[in-house]
Order: structure tokens, then sequence, then C-alpha cells
């Protein structure tokens, strides 16, 4: 099958003459809390009895496994930095989180967490991009051109931008959201996951 990309998409961008392998894009860069899991407003997911995935998470990073080399999770998880819970904790959540997806068909294929708190001025607290770059020193053929970052808050899409990949705003009340700097908005993650998805389809 040859895959055909306009040179104009509003996702993928402008290397419209390589598509790669066939998948829609090289990486999808997913945040944790607000995407994946319900957040807990002025609080932090410390254990996994608080993990809660929102509805239809676990569905749609199966579909994504479908179109895309990779899924990486990339968070900024201050609570281990004030102390409210340890990296043995953090770690916990998220190699059950992989479990849960990979038992609902998905897959992900890189956690990648930043443990300190706004003080600590780090380079991986997103909107820094140190993340990023962890998840390409690991996975060496993430390709930030090819790859998409999907958040629900403007430090996500600040950091997705700040590599070169295209973004999309995920979240309930996205009209009176000021983030201008988006490429693509939907209420949730399987709806976003119908666009990325749809567009890779028309395509093929």
């Amino acid at each position: 099958m040859i895959i055909r990309h306009d040179r104009h998409d509003p996702f993928l961008g402008d290397d419209a003459d390589n598509p790669g392998d066939g998948h829609w894009a090289s990486t999808v860069f997913l945040d944790r809390d607000g995407v994946i899991n319900r957040r807990i407003e002025g609080d932090y997911v410390r254990g996994w009895s608080q993990f809660e995935f929102l509805p239809g998470a676990i569905d749609a990073i199966a579909r994504l496994t479908l179109v895309a080399d990779r899924i990486v999770v990339v968070t900024n998880q201050a609570g281990v930095g004030k102390g409210l819970m340890s990296m043995a904790d953090l770690e916990e959540i998220h190699a059950r989180m992989t479990a849960m997806v990979a038992a609902g068909g998905g897959r992900i294929d890189g956690v990648f967490a930043c443990p300190h708190t706004p003080a600590d001025r780090c380079n991986c607290r997103k909107p820094a991009t140190g993340l990023g770059e962890q998840a390409r020193a690991t996975l060496p053929d993430v390709d930030f051109a090819r790859s998409v970052l999907v958040g629900d808050g403007t430090s996500d899409i600040a950091f997705g931008r700040a590599l070169g990949m295209r973004t999309i705003l995920v979240g309930p009340g996205l009209d009176h959201d000021p983030c201008p700097d988006a490429d693509g908005r939907a209420p949730d993650l399987p709806r976003a996951t119908d666009l990325l998805v749809g567009d890779w389809l028309r395509r093929a």
C-alpha cells in the first residue's frame, strides 16, 4: 500500500514526500492526567487505587497503536518532589497503567515523568522539552517532525510545539481555553483519536 499525504495536512507537517513505513506518525506523545486518566483537582494520583482511566481511553490508545510507530506518555508529577508519593509509587502506577493498556489491545512504548516541582527549575518539567529529549534518547527512531502531542494544558501544547510536533488540545470548555497555538482540539482522547485515525484512513 502506498500512503499519500497532502502537503498542507494540519497534523503531519510538511514532510509529505516521506510516508515512512506506512504509519500515520512516528510517535504519539500523550500527557497523562486529564488525557488518559481522571485528574484529581488540587491533588495528585498518589497510588494505583486513585488511578481511574477516563472513558474510552484504553480503546483510544489501542486504535492509536494501529497508526503510530510508538506511543509515549510524558507527564509532570510534582507530587514526588513534594514528598507526597515516592518514585516507587509512581513507577507502580505506570507499570499497571501500561499493563491495562496492553490487556486492552494497545501499547505504551515508554513513560517519561518529571518528578520535580516548579521551584526546582529543572529542564524536564513541561513546557521544558527534557522529557521529549529523554524519549528520543531511549527510542532513537522518534522523529518529532512526524509526531503528535495530545495534552490538556497550555504547557503540553508549548512542549509539543517547541519540539516541532503537531499538537491537539483535549478537555471540556475548549471554546474558552486561552491556547490558540494548538493545531487541533477535541473534547477527549477518543475524539482526538477519531481525528488522527480518520486523517490517516483518508490518505491510505
